[in-house]
């Protein structure tokens, strides 16, 4: 019979995973050393974890909705891990020294080089500065996340579509080398007011600020980036009339001059950063 699990704080560091017969509510058949997807899901009273010493894999939801989850603790011998959905509350992943495939940094979780986001904490807030080392970031890598500030590192060059999706910034500062602001980047940021852009920016693909309630663009491209007809384009109250857009010292014309751009009833002068 099905039991309403009352699981919170456990440690399976002796534990040894075996093969054999069906586990969680997704009925995955049970594999050895592995973590297998849905083993915790729906475990909502579940706080933190530390899995087996021997574990080597950790599958794909296998902590799916475990709402109350704040912390995992990731032994040395695990080498394949995948994400887990829904689990709103987790701030930490945490890892062990010797583990050679991954790592852990301010509680999210990196590949070994530190240059690639593995498993982004949902439930972790306040302020994220990316690791320097990262020039890149995957589609939706942040989707739905708690972190209100983001501090993208300058040598970042590419973000992927939908990177902040629905998600609670309500203020970041993209890379100086960033030359392209992709499709949905920030769609559905329903905090998110002031928008840092530098000065290689080149182009802002659709609806990458819908559902926005931008106050402020501070942008140091002194040429108007190119952008796509519904760069702009909210499903939400439209921000071309309030939101003002600060550019380079003399460069206000460039920007009143562009189809796109000119649409901004504020646009001025500014050096401030």
């Amino acid at each position: 019979a099905v039991t309403p699990g009352k699981l919170s704080d456990i440690d399976l560091t002796d534990v040894h995973l075996a093969a054999g017969g069906m586990v969680g509510p997704y009925h995955h058949e049970a594999a050895e050393n592995q973590i297998v997807q849905g083993t915790f899901a729906g475990c909502e009273k579940l706080t933190h974890v530390v899995l087996p010493a021997d574990a080597t894999t950790i599958e794909k939801d296998a902590f799916a909705d475990c709402t109350s989850l704040r912390e995992i603790e990731i032994p040395a011998s695990a080498g394949s891990i995948l994400p887990s959905s829904g689990c709103t509350a987790l701030e930490a992943l945490t890892v062990s020294p010797a583990n050679a495939y991954y790592k852990s940094q301010d509680g999210v979780l990196l590949n070994a080089k530190g240059n690639r986001i593995v498993w982004f904490p949902m439930g972790k807030k306040g302020k994220y500065t990316l690791p320097s080392a990262f020039t890149s970031i995957g589609a939706y890598a942040f989707k739905e996340c708690s972190i209100e500030t983001f501090i993208l590192p300058d040598n970042m060059n590419e973000i992927g579509q939908g990177a902040f999706m629905d998600s609670k910034v309500k203020e970041v500062k993209l890379p100086a080398n960033l030359k392209r602001i992709p499709t949905s980047t920030f769609q559905g940021c329903k905090q998110l007011k002031v928008v840092r852009i530098g000065n290689k920016t080149e182009a802002i693909s659709d609806y990458a600020f819908d559902l926005c309630p931008l106050t402020d663009i501070y942008i140091e491209a002194t040429l108007p980036p190119v952008c796509s007809s519904h760069a702009f384009t909210t499903r939400g109250t439209s921000f071309l009339n309030t939101c003002i857009v600060h550019v380079p010292t003399g460069k206000a014309a460039f920007y009143k001059g562009d189809v796109i751009w000119k649409q901004f009833k504020n646009i001025k002068s500014d050096s401030s950063k």
